[in-house]
């Protein structure tokens, strides 16, 4: 016996779009709080202009793409190629007509969650290259974290612990006052806030110990063990772990300002069903054109543990 017809073309083609999307929505907003999220408009080219004084420019990073640089000049632009991502599934004559109509349906949520690991592995790539001193070479030649960023008074900025430590609340009370003292261009603090702490998923226990817990881990001798936790009261910090993050011991502080940058020149677009002639098989394709950037090495602070 057959098993149950699913309709025409139209009704499974809105049905599998509503799923895609719903599934899509959720999975995309675990990642959105690392990255800010932009979106070209009739281009294929992402284009940043940044006013600065002096006549060289503070490191900018173009993660693995092309840019174009320009200087002196009144601000400073650089493009970078969005890379395009397509996937596609079928629907076979026989699995729609012998009870199998259920594992079609499925298909929505499957082309979400590929979409959605392609996405974050991407993103996770700019925390994993961080200190990569062979990529990616940009403006200044240096990894994302670096001790010595060159500005252009001829002073360096850095927004990498002077020695990598492993997490702890020594460690984030660092990044917090590395973080604080970044500069301009021209040497000024601009101050970022400290948002969100970024750890691997074997780190979880201790990065809600430090930003969550109200007593501090770092109890003296003699001490009560109700000394208040000062990262938790002043800073309010929400951790973030992942298994994306392939060095379990290198952790990060986002600002306020994340540098990290997630850049749509397509969103993830589900293509109509098509029957493919020869085969009489039903066809949904997904495609997506974006690309993952560091607008700045300002606005994260990094360690890469011991």
């Amino acid at each position: 016996m057959k098993g149950t017809y699913l309709g025409g073309l139209y009704e499974i083609d809105k049905n599998y779009d509503a799923v895609f999307f719903t599934e899509w929505d959720t999975r995309l907003a675990a990642a959105l709080e690392l990255v800010q999220e932009k979106n070209l408009v009739g281009t294929d080219r992402y284009q940043i202009g940044e006013m600065f004084v002096g006549f060289a420019t503070a490191p900018q990073k173009s993660e693995g793409s092309e840019y174009d640089y320009y200087a002196p000049q009144d601000g400073k632009n650089y493009s970078v190629q969005a890379d395009i991502y397509k996937f596609a599934f079928k629907a076979t004559e026989e699995l729609r007509d012998f009870g199998n109509t259920n594992q079609v349906m499925e298909y929505a949520r499957l082309m979400a969650e590929i979409m959605d690991h392609t996405v974050k592995v991407n993103i996770y790539n700019l925390f994993n290259r961080a200190f990569d001193s062979n990529y990616p070479v940009a403006y200044d030649a240096v990894e994302l974290c670096k001790t010595s960023h060159a500005l252009a008074n001829g002073s360096t900025g850095s927004n990498r612990l002077g020695t990598d430590a492993d997490l702890g609340e020594t460690t984030v009370e660092s990044m917090i006052e590395l973080m604080i003292a970044t500069p301009n261009e021209d040497g000024a603090f601009i101050a970022r806030v400290p948002k969100l702490l970024v750890t691997a998923t074997n780190n979880w226990v201790k990065a809600l110990q430090v930003t969550g817990s109200s007593q501090t881990t770092l109890q003296g001798v003699g001490e009560s063990g109700r000394a208040v936790n000062a990262i938790t009261r002043a800073w309010n910090i929400q951790p973030h772990f992942s298994p994306y993050l392939t060095d379990t011991d290198a952790s990060f502080l986002i600002a306020d300002k994340s540098p990290l940058a997630l850049v749509w020149a397509r969103r993830p677009e589900l293509k109509s069903v098509y029957v493919d002639e020869k085969t009489d098989d039903w066809i949904w394709r997904l495609k997506a054109q974006f690309a993952t950037v560091a607008d700045t090495w300002r606005g994260i602070v990094g360690t890469s543990g011991i």
